[in-house]
């Protein structure tokens, strides 16, 4: 069992379905079926639905779940409509999840996106750019390759020099990484440590 067993949902809005449903909870009238039909037939045309398979990664403790839910700050996820003969109304069947209850929760900045944990991907040239412009032929994946090829000798083209030693040297002409005089590699920002303390 997990140590954050209630996951919280912000992939849709639970407070705008149960204000449009509010009127039938204490109608005798309807079945749990049709209850349960209405409250997803709600969703749908309200476009809150909960999607099967929702990105929402934001997981809390069972005491952190109900501390959210006693401030308001966030409600149980209904899934499931039950019926109180005693009552005579609807109530929510249990549910350990829950979903962010509205403006509040966002003015607080709980509202966490799963995508907001992710590191933004750097465009590169991969398989799919290769076969793109030499399998079929599309001029636009060439180009973008010839550019990336040119940005990338000239990375190279500032990193080295020509090197002019003395005559008898056996490297001489050959390109060589350019280093400053003084630097230091093994300092965050390549300074002279004994010059700048």
């Amino acid at each position: 069992m997990s140590i954050r067993p209630s996951l919280t949902h912000s992939c849709f809005d639970q407070n705008k379905i149960l204000a449009f449903v509010q009127p039938w909870i204490e109608d005798g009238h309807l079945t749990k079926e049709d209850f349960n039909k209405l409250w997803k037939d709600a969703a749908k045309v309200l476009g809150e639905t909960r999607k099967p398979n929702c990105r929402c990664s934001y997981r809390v403790t069972t005491e952190e779940a109900e501390i959210l839910v006693k401030h308001g700050i966030a409600d149980y996820l209904i899934t499931e409509w039950r019926f109180n003969e005693e009552k005579k109304r609807f109530f929510p069947a249990p549910n350990p999840n829950l979903v962010w209850g509205g403006k509040q929760a966002e003015d607080l900045g709980l509202v966490r996106s799963s995508k907001a944990q992710k590191t933004p991907r750097v465009m590169t040239l991969e398989r799919p750019n290769l076969e793109r412009a030499y399998v079929d032929g599309r001029q636009d994946e060439i180009d973008r390759i010839e550019i990336w090829g040119e940005l990338a000798r000239g990375v190279v083209n500032e990193l080295i020099t020509t090197y002019w030693p003395e005559p008898h040297d056996p490297f001489k002409g050959q390109p060589v990484i350019s280093v400053p005089i003084g630097w230091e590699p093994r300092t965050c920002v390549g300074k002279d440590v004994k010059k700048d303390l």
